[in-house]
């Protein structure tokens, strides 16, 4: 546990020096450090993680750009062509896994810490969200869909100007690494929309779970119709579901997760605070998907991973004006955020002490 107890400590003190008195000087370098700290940690691991052990099977059978027969790639149709092409890249350059891991950490931790810097100014308290709830998850789980959600924060300012030839190519090239980027086409809606906490929303969400309660009966056609391994595994998500698999107290902790929270901590810091939510229409969007969950749970748990960062940079500039020294809310502010890490850690924490699937920390440089 003590390499994953070193950037949150660091992260602490980073948050009590630079958010919370407000001093700037030499923040970047702690700040950097510990991104350098998160890609060797994770970019370094071994078979830590369901989803890295999976891939690192399959690393084992992926050709190299060298080896150019027909149907080298036919085995692999269920990657993208993005994600095909980095991996032909990283194996001509290394045959050994570890390299592609150190390319892939690299790219998403360093976009998100970028996003943090320059969307809020208590850069420590947005870091200490990231490190905690998930970037662990982008690094060694769902590693190409952590690539298509890093490429939607790199033309999210794009999205926000309206510039949209610049964001519908991001857009395409998000799609090229993971199919579930397809709902970043929509996203000018939630911005022309201008969703905020109001009635507006409230006709949204009342419009939008019956209809997709009711298309959750044409499962079985939108799995013929993707075809494939998308196909087949929407087929076992929705039978994981239907027999119980998935149990009530799974799905009580996504509506905690997804709905509630977010929605009490928009209330309290809207109306009880009277704080201007940053980047609210996304703070809805990914209240919106949470809403959709408990009827559609296949498809908008993926979806609400792309507004997830945006929500997270929003309430560390609600948290850190909530810290700051001359708050007259900082109790309120600490114990939000307590809560908030406890409902997204723990899941994660529970499954670790049964199934454990990043402790003990293994590195693939051995140190004995």
């Amino acid at each position: 546990m003590i390499p994953y107890l070193i950037p949150v400590i660091l992260i602490i003190i980073g948050i009590y020096r630079y958010d919370v008195q407000q001093r700037s000087v030499n923040s970047r370098y702690l700040y950097w450090f510990i991104g350098l700290y998160l890609i060797l940690l994770f970019g370094l691991r071994f078979q830590l993680g369901w989803d890295s052990r999976m891939y690192s099977g399959f690393w084992q059978a992926f050709p190299s750009l060298s080896d150019n027969y027909d149907g080298a790639l036919d085995y692999f149709q269920f990657m993208q062509p993005g994600f095909q092409y980095l991996w032909l890249i990283c194996k001509e350059i290394s045959p050994d896994f570890w390299f592609f891991q150190i390319v892939h950490c690299t790219f998403v931790v360093i976009v998100p810490m970028w996003f943090i810097r320059k969307h809020t100014k208590y850069h420590f308290v947005g870091l200490l969200l990231f490190a905690l709830c998930y970037c662990w998850y982008f690094c060694t789980e769902i590693l190409r869909e952590s690539i298509s959600i890093c490429i939607f924060l790199l033309i999210f300012d794009a999205l926000m100007k309206r510039k949209w030839i610049k964001y519908f190519i991001g857009c395409f090239c998000a799609f090229m690494f993971h199919y579930s980027a397809a709902i970043m086409f929509f996203f000018p809606l939630a911005t022309l929309l201008r969703l905020k906490l109001n009635v507006k929303l409230l006709v949204i969400v009342c419009a939008t779970v019956p209809t997709f309660f009711l298309l959750r009966g044409y499962v079985g056609d939108l799995a013929q119709w993707l075809g494939g391994a998308y196909g087949d595994k929407l087929i076992i998500y929705s039978e994981m579901i239907a027999t119980g698999k998935q149990n009530s107290n799974w799905m009580i902790q996504r509506v905690i997760q997804l709905i509630i929270l977010p929605l009490v901590l928009l209330i309290i810091y809207k109306y009880k605070f009277n704080k201007e939510i940053p980047y609210e229409s996304f703070f809805c969007l990914y209240l919106l998907f949470g809403s959709v969950v408990p009827v559609f749970e296949e498809i908008f748990v993926r979806f609400t991973n792309y507004p997830m960062p945006i929500y997270f940079v929003s309430l560390a500039t609600l948290f850190g004006e909530g810290i700051e020294r001359k708050s007259s809310y900082k109790t309120s502010t600490y114990t939000c955020l307590l809560i908030l890490l406890v409902v997204i850690l723990y899941n994660p924490v529970k499954l670790e002490f049964s199934e454990p699937a990043l402790t003990p920390y293994k590195c693939v440089v051995n140190f004995n």
